[in-house]
C-alpha cells in the first residue's frame, strides 16, 4: 500500500504549481489529449461550453487537474516512494476508485476539521467551501486549481472563501524538524549532502526556497526531501553568498548561516 504524507501532497502541489498545471474540470493528473477532451466535454458539457475550444487544445500534451483532482493526482499517482514523495511528478496518474472524490467528498474523508479562523500552520492540509478545495502551502497561503483561466495558483487564503480546514485520512501528517540546541547553546543538525533522503533535506528546501534562491533553471526547488543536482546547485550558491567553501555540503557551519538568515 502507498504511503501518503502531508509533505508528499504539498510537493506535489509545488511542482505542479511551478508547471503550470492546466484546469480541466473532471482531470486528476491525466494528459491533456483531443480524446480527453472530447470525453470529458460530453460528460460535463455545461462546464465546458465555457470556454473556447483553442483554449483547451492549447493546453494537449500537458498534465490536466481540476481542484479535487489536484489531490487525486498525488493520491493516484504511479510513483511514490516510501516517504510519500512522488518521484515523477509528470507522469500521468492512474484512475482508482478508492480516491475518486468530489471537493465535497474530500472534506468527508477528512478524520479531523476546523473552522478556517482555527487551521495550523501545518503545510499540506486541506482547505474547502463548497464545492472546491485547495490544498494549504504555508504563511497564509493557498495552492489550488481555481479554475480554467486560472490553473495552478498559489493565492492568500485571507482574500478567498474557504470556511473549514481538514486533515484527510489516508494521508500521514508530519510536522517540520525543529533544530535541537546544543550544549553550547547553537544548533544540532546532521550533514547533508549529496542522495540523502530525509526531513532535514526538506526543512533546507523550504528555507532556501524562503530565502529566494533558484535552481540553474532560475525556479525554486521542489520540497521533496531529496537532496538531489538542483538542491545541491543552490547549495552552493547560499555558500558562496556567505563566504563558506563550495564543495556541496551541509555541514554545522552552513546550517548556522542558514538558520539565522532564514530565523533572524
Amino acid at each position: 500500500m502507498d504511503k501518503y504524507t502531508n509533505k508528499g501532497l504539498i510537493a506535489y502541489a509545488r511542482a505542479m504549481l511551478e508547471y503550470h498545471s492546466p484546469y480541466w474540470y473532471g482531470t486528476y493528473g491525466q494528459t491533456a489529449t483531443e480524446a480527453l477532451y472530447e470525453a470529458k466535454k460530453r460528460q460535463y458539457s455545461s462546464q465546458y461550453s465555457k470556454w473556447s475550444k483553442e483554449s483547451f487544445t492549447s493546453q494537449y500534451g500537458m498534465k490536466v487537474h481540476d481542484c479535487a483532482g489536484l489531490i487525486k493526482g498525488y493520491l493516484m499517482s504511479p510513483c511514490i516512494d516510501g516517504n510519500g514523495i512522488v518521484t515523477d511528478p509528470l507522469k500521468p496518474s492512474v484512475y482508482n476508485s478508492q480516491y475518486d472524490w468530489s471537493a465535497n467528498m474530500m472534506i468527508q474523508h477528512c478524520s479531523e476539521t476546523g473552522d478556517i479562523k482555527t487551521i495550523p500552520e501545518e503545510e499540506g492540509l486541506i482547505v474547502w467551501k463548497d464545492g472546491h478545495v485547495g490544498i494549504y502551502d504555508k504563511n497564509g497561503y493557498v495552492i489550488e486549481e481555481r479554475g480554467h483561466s486560472y490553473g495552478t495558483v498559489r493565492t492568500r487564503l485571507a482574500d478567498r472563501p474557504f470556511v473549514k480546514w481538514g486533515r484527510l485520512s489516508v494521508i500521514e501528517y508530519i510536522k517540520d524538524p525543529v533544530p535541537t540546541p546544543a550544549p553550547s547553546g547553537s544548533i544540532s543538525m546532521p550533514t547533508l549532502k549529496k542522495g540523502d533522503k530525509k526531513d532535514e533535506v526538506t526543512l533546507f528546501q523550504m528555507c532556501m526556497n524562503d530565502l529566494g534562491y533558484k535552481d540553474q533553471d532560475r525556479k525554486a526547488l521542489v520540497v521533496d526531501g531529496s537532496m538531489g543536482g538542483r538542491s545541491i546547485y543552490v547549495l552552493n550558491l547560499f555558500k558562496a553568498d556567505n563566504g563558506l567553501p563550495v564543495n556541496g555540503i551541509c555541514d554545522d557551519a552552513t546550517w548556522q548561516k542558514i538558520l539565522h538568515k532564514r530565523y533572524k
